[in-house]
């Protein structure tokens, strides 16, 4: 089954080319193209429709205790009105999915990734009974990102009380008299406020939006824009820096567990972390060239020493870059590394992502 955004038709409206992705058709890119896009979240104001992330609640007197043993990051101590970035593993400790929970009055929200909804809604729902309620909410809300260095001084004069919210705060608030969800959460590194919104009132959010903010130079942007954008600052995608066969540890994901409680998957990780991973998630630099793709072999001489998980071109530094898995001896910041593009060589430097600083 194809699901279709509540915004479809206003993505058709501009020019946007759709694709299916996680089971969602969504806007890959609009009219003025990816770099544009891109660029335009960097120096402005950019709006995703990210709709296509999933939604599940977990409410009942037992929620709480429910998640704090499914999930390795830290529940218990999360407050109302308080978002964090979490994960889902398997019993061999790979990643299931990188999740958001969102600690809302009546229990949790989370927001899994579109295309490991259905396994990450059956994991949860493992966990119902007289206590605890997992809801399929996919279909309840859109989601409408509106990021960049301007998004602040535009929305906060128009939705009162979004001044206090700091980083992974959200609250329910109004926008031009429409009740919203406003999460400081995000996927490209620019302050970022994610519209949580009723499914029927979504178009009327999103043309508001559209035209309010005209004047600040708002730019509509797709998916392609969503990962180079999410590839500058590092971020990991689930399906190439994370799998069921990829766990946090050598992802680099450790700061996420709460190694002093039980949860699901912790036997296997606490071995992985005791004998070390044997390669790393690191951030690979060039200067000029062909671009990376994911499956490219990584090379210290001519020998394949790890394998590229994304690749693409910076707008923002005008030079290819990568994340890769390579051989923990091959992980140091500096260290000079190849790329296997189709027969020629990329010359690279490993760094520490982000590959920019905002």
């Amino acid at each position: 089954m194809t699901y279709t955004s509540p915004l479809n038709a206003e993505h058709l409206k501009l020019g946007a080319k759709l694709t299916d992705f996680g089971g969602w058709l969504m806007p890959l890119v609009y009219r003025e193209g990816t770099i544009a896009e891109h660029k335009a979240v960097r120096s402005g104001i950019g709006m995703f429709d990210v709709t296509h992330l999933g939604k599940i609640t977990v409410e009942g007197p037992g929620a709480e205790a429910a998640l704090d043993v499914a999930l390795p990051g830290k529940i218990a101590k999360l407050r109302p009105g308080r978002a964090a970035y979490n994960l889902v593993l398997n019993a061999e400790g790979g990643v299931v999915d990188d999740i958001f929970v969102y600690r809302r009055p009546d229990g949790f929200l989370v927001v899994p990734n579109a295309s490991n909804m259905d396994a990450v809604l059956h994991f949860l729902q493992s966990l119902s009974g007289p206590d605890v309620v997992v809801t399929d909410a996919r279909l309840r809300w859109a989601i409408i990102a509106v990021t960049g260095p301007k998004a602040r001084e535009f929305l906060v004069p128009r939705m009162p009380g979004s001044e206090d919210l700091k980083m992974h705060d959200f609250a329910n608030l109004q926008l031009n008299g429409i009740d919203v969800m406003v999460a400081r959460t995000g996927y490209t590194g620019e302050v970022t406020y994610e519209l949580l919104v009723g499914w029927d009132d979504a178009p009327a959010v999103w043309s508001y939006l559209l035209e309010a903010a005209e004047p600040h130079g708002i730019t509509p942007a797709g998916l392609g824009a969503r990962d180079t954008l999410r590839l500058e600052m590092g971020y990991p995608l689930h399906g190439h820096e994370l799998s069921a066969e990829i766990n946090p540890v050598e992802a680099g994901l450790g700061w996420v567990i709460d190694w002093d409680k039980q949860f699901f998957g912790k036997e296997a990780l606490l071995k992985i972390k005791e004998q070390g991973a044997h390669r790393k998630l690191v951030g690979l630099l060039g200067s000029e060239g062909r671009i990376p793709r994911t499956g490219h072999a990584v090379l210290s001489g001519s020998g394949v020493v790890g394998e590229v998980t994304s690749g693409n071109f910076s707008p923002t530094l005008g030079s290819p870059i990568a994340l890769a898995f390579v051989g923990r001896e091959h992980a140091e910041p500096g260290t000079s590394l190849s790329i296997d593009i189709r027969g020629k060589q990329l010359p690279v430097a490993v760094v520490t992502p982000p590959f920019i600083k905002n």
